[in-house]
């Protein structure tokens, strides 16, 4: 997906931080984070039969602001 605004699942407050498989999904230590259902590529296109299966990655705006506002600063700008 090119922008993380446009993520048909991202809840208001939130951010994509990108599309990850279930194990590093539980191996990330944001504590607001939230797994989504359907990923997407850059262009927008839903994956399908991925291996390994990855899932959007959502996590509140304001954690990563208070822990890396660097990444929020990159997140927000692509």
């Amino acid at each position: 997906m090119d922008s993380n605004k446009k993520h048909p699942e991202q809840k208001r407050g939130e951010v994509l931080l990108g599309n990850e498989d279930n194990a590093t999904y539980k191996a990330s230590r944001w504590k607001t984070k939230r797994k989504g259902k359907i990923a997407y590529n850059p262009s927008g296109q839903a994956l399908s039969g991925n291996s390994p299966v990855l899932y959007p990655i959502f996590v509140k705006r304001a954690e990563v602001k208070k822990i890396r506002p660097q990444l929020l600063k990159r997140l927000e700008s692509e």
